[in-house]
């Protein structure tokens, strides 16, 4: 949703922390009704079940959207750890009793849940149509073995960060074009390019009283190019184990895992999946936030 229309409806701000508590609370409620339901039918002792967040909490239009992902930077709809790491859980009876209420620390991605649970249905994620189309292989990874105590490591290495290149601020591309816009490796290096908006560290209670911000994109820059007002070098690195809020770009002083890391992103870049997703619809942004008080729907079948 673009951002100047999130701007103009700023009278949501008063009620965002109630939708979003409401919301939580429903969810976590079927969330309960269902586990009761499998387990009632003798089917949980059997049963993997993963839940994850797709992105960040929002925190644009001041807080309007009622989120907080304190102390991280960000939100949904940026980048930053704010944005991109998530909270997951593994939970069901397949699960061994030598794992349950322990904490994983390695690397998994959204695309990894298809791949694992063809797994364990024994059927190959390898999609043939795709491929007979000239799209991309699946992307994802089988994570059984690390979930269930098999192996220590995860087998995933990275993860790519994607975006649009008008988001990002890459001029010289299509701007709906998706881009990868940064590289997140197991070894803790977080590597960003172009622009990256809501910039912001929110505090620990957000929204509040005095939340007013305005979303002005950072410039990392782009490797190779000169770097923005401010940088001695382009691109901007992290380290998101020791700097999980990342505060601190360590880029200038690490000039080596940069170009390493970018090279990376352009070989990456090469089997990014970039469809056709239409245009921007502001009558439905308008409807969402004026006419529904913030949510999508009623939807037409």
């Amino acid at each position: 949703m673009p951002q100047a229309y999130l701007d103009k409806f700023a009278w949501i701000d008063t009620r965002p922390r109630q939708f979003y508590m409401a919301m939580i609370n429903y969810v976590d409620t079927l969330l309960g009704r269902v586990v009761d339901a499998l387990k009632a039918k003798n089917m949980w002792d059997d049963l993997l079940w993963l839940s994850s967040a797709d992105n960040g909490g929002p925190i644009y239009a001041s807080g309007s959207a009622g989120a907080n992902n304190w102390p991280k930077r960000g939100g949904k709809m940026s980048n930053w750890q704010g944005g991109i790491q998530v909270n997951a859980y593994a939970s069901g009876g397949l699960l061994p009793a030598a794992v349950q209420g322990t904490v994983s620390m390695g690397l998994m991605a959204g695309c990894d849940v298809y791949a694992t649970f063809c797994s364990l249905a024994g059927v190959d994620a390898t999609d043939a149509k795709a491929a007979a189309a000239n799209l991309p292989p699946v992307d994802g990874l089988d994570m059984w073995p690390f979930l269930s105590g098999q192996v220590a490591t995860s087998p995933r290495t990275e993860v790519p960060v994607g975006s649009t290149a008008g988001e990002a601020g890459m001029v010289h591309r299509n701007a709906s074009e998706t881009v990868v816009q940064g590289v997140v490796t197991a070894d803790g290096w977080k590597l960003l390019v172009g622009q990256t908006g809501q910039n912001i560290w929110t505090g620990p209670y957000y929204p509040n009283a005095s939340t007013s911000w305005k979303d002005v994109p950072y410039d990392c820059g782009i490797p190779g190019a000169p770097p923005p007002k401010g940088k001695a070098a382009s691109g901007c690195l992290f380290n998101y184990l020791t700097d999980p809020t990342e505060h601190d770009d360590v880029a200038d002083a690490n000039p080596d895992v940069v170009a390493k890391m970018y090279a990376r992103l352009q070989e990456l870049q090469k089997s990014a999946f970039s469809p056709d997703r239409g245009s921007v619809q502001a009558a439905a942004c308008d409807a969402a936030l004026k006419q529904w008080g913030g949510f999508w729907g009623p939807f037409m079948q």
